[in-house]
């Protein structure tokens, strides 16, 4: 293992873009069939801070001469305007302007005195923006994962779901701020509560909702924020990236309205007003969809649908009467013989009065073992506000499912969806281990040919099917069809197919990203991605990231260090 300087590795991989920009491009191959792929990460620095020195300026200059504040804007050497961002903010704090703030030797003293004692709450005012390309699905969904601060957020006043226990067993539900949630990560005895908890999930298998274990609650940040109340009366507050599952799958607020803006006096602009977001949620024995789909489509008896649906036969069969669902009067009787044929029954201990009460509140809601299970329901959108900068919070869960149940509104995070990207954009990723071995390179290049052709005639076919539904349909419905064609034809696509992606973060969340992603411990993909953003970020803004390390490993690799870990 030897130390590597970044400055070298990053002009080594450098783009040479325009001047000013900070890039780390992936050249991009073809097969003998011209099926494009790529064999390295991409990295594009989008967006940075900027700072106004003109209205730091104007606030100095309202104090007593004789503090000297104005000898703070006459550094010869200014900061990174992420790190003046950042040093501005924290001594806004104590109003610590004078001339000995002003040097940056001091203003190195001053972040490194941050990072070492953990206050790192002031890395949270500088945002970057990067755009991923050259990465794999696999990489996004191990990116998504790593939801801490990166522009998936809620208010803090969002209220968390989770179960409630009673001498180890469940005991209903309980709500929790997500502000209160966070703030108990800052204990010892609130970080070992916080492994405790269950929050609600969506099981995205089965359909129906569970619960999952927390990984981390983060601080995200001040983002701007909007206020989304749905025609039930339930409302969220989040940013606009922030993902809600719907009925066309998972989607971020911006995209589920058509677009998202803030006019100049302040109201929030969006295109869809016929929008809807799934809520928690429906009975499931409730929803002719599902009894349909169970009863009629797949023929399951009643029985067993009762056993699925956690309710008994004979609810069942009053909604399947109910929704107009019946088969053929005794066509479910043919080849079945009554379960109590024979059977004789004796009366049992009468319970008491004080006994029947205790059971009954034993049994109650979803302290029921036999408790209906719930199934998710879409609601419209009534109205989008803006509702300003909020300081922004959020919750990575662990796998299975990786999203919860916020304010009864089920909420994910954001990627780039195969469902509204054509086929012509299909591009692939070539994974490390298959560079250095020709069979495998060749198997790759066997496999990424055979899944273009076959999603190309998987779509062509499904068009054809429809033809005749789109000479009919206007150009919107049109849109929307050849999205269902794209949703079906998707499923022949493999992990190795790229997904790029743009993610926004604080400092503070971009050095967590890096010291878990960028670790020696971590997947060789998405080390591989965050050693390059590591390497943009840095080259961005030096003192912010500064401190770290990056050492090359014996297989060739890198990884990257800080002694000033979780700052």
């Amino acid at each position: 293992m030897s130390t590597t300087n970044p400055e070298i590795l990053f002009q080594k991989l450098y783009g040479n873009d325009e001047a000013g920009s900070i890039t780390i491009h992936s050249p991009v191959h073809q097969t003998p069939n011209g099926t494009f792929y790529l064999i390295a990460p991409g990295v594009v620095l989008l967006a940075r801070p900027q700072v106004s020195m003109q209205g730091l300026a104007g606030f100095l200059s309202g104090f007593d001469p004789s503090l000297h504040f104005s000898s703070y804007l006459e550094d010869p050497t200014p900061l990174p305007d992420g790190a003046q961002l950042c040093k501005v903010a924290g001594q806004v704090c104590y109003m610590s302007f004078g001339p000995k703030r002003t040097q940056n030797d001091q203003a190195k003293r001053y972040f490194d005195n941050l990072k070492s004692s953990g206050h790192g709450s002031v890395f949270e005012h500088a945002n970057f923006s990067l755009l991923f390309y050259g990465i794999s699905r696999s990489v996004t969904h191990e990116l998504i994962r790593h939801r801490a601060g990166f522009g998936y957020c809620l208010t803090g006043d969002t209220l968390i779901y989770s179960t409630k226990w009673d001498h180890g067993k469940p005991s209903g539900s309980k709500k929790r701020r997500l502000d209160d949630l966070y703030a108990m990560t800052k204990t010892h005895h609130g970080r070992s509560r916080i492994k405790l908890l269950r929050l609600r999930c969506l099981d995205e298998q089965t359909g129906t909702f569970t619960t999952g274990k927390v990984k981390s609650i983060t601080c995200s940040g001040v983002k701007p924020v909007f206020k989304v109340t749905l025609a039930d009366g339930k409302s969220i507050t989040a940013t606009k990236e922030h993902r809600f599952l719907t009925e066309d799958g998972w989607q971020p607020l911006q995209e589920i309205v058509g677009s998202l803006s803030v006019s100049p006096s302040g109201y929030a602009i969006y295109e869809k007003s016929d929008a809807t977001i799934m809520v928690n949620g429906q009975f499931m024995y409730k929803d002719a969809t599902w009894l349909y789909e169970h009863y009629v489509t797949k023929g399951l008896s009643q029985e067993d649908m009762a056993s699925i649906a956690g309710v008994s036969k004979h609810t069942i069969r009053a909604w399947i009467s109910k929704h107009g669902l019946q088969k053929p009067l005794g066509s479910w009787t043919i080849g079945v013989s009554p379960w109590n044929t024979g059977k004789q029954y004796k009366t049992g201990r009468v319970l008491s009065e004080k006994e029947r009460a205790k059971l009954s509140e034993h049994m109650k809601g979803e302290n029921n073992h036999r408790w209906p299970r719930l199934i998710p329901r879409p609601v419209k959108i009534v109205s989008i506000h803006y509702a300003g900068e909020q300081m922004t919070y959020d919750i990575e869960m662990e796998a299975p499912n990786h999203n919860f149940v916020a304010n009864g509104i089920i909420t994910h995070n954001s990627q780039l969806s195969q469902r509204y990207v054509s086929g012509r954009m299909l591009r692939f990723v070539e994974r490390p281990e298959y560079r250095v071995d020709e069979q495998l390179h060749q198997q790759f290049l066997a496999r990424i040919e055979r899944a273009n052709e076959e999603y190309a005639t998987l779509t062509n076919r499904l068009l054809e099917m429809q033809q005749a539904g789109v000479n009919i349909l206007g150009a919107e419905a049109r849109t929307d069809l050849r999205k269902k064609v794209q949703q079906a034809a998707r499923s022949v696509l493999p992990n190795e197919t790229e997904a790029p992606i743009v993610v926004t973060a604080n400092a503070r969340a971009w050095r967590h990203f890096i010291e878990m992603r960028a670790s020696s411990h971590a997947e060789i993909e998405i080390r591989e991605l965050a050693v390059r953003a590591f390497l943009c970020l840095q080259k961005a803004d030096p003192v912010l990231f500064d401190d770290y390390v990056l050492e090359r490993l014996s297989d060739g690799t890198y990884t990257v260090k800080t002694e000033f870990q979780k700052v």
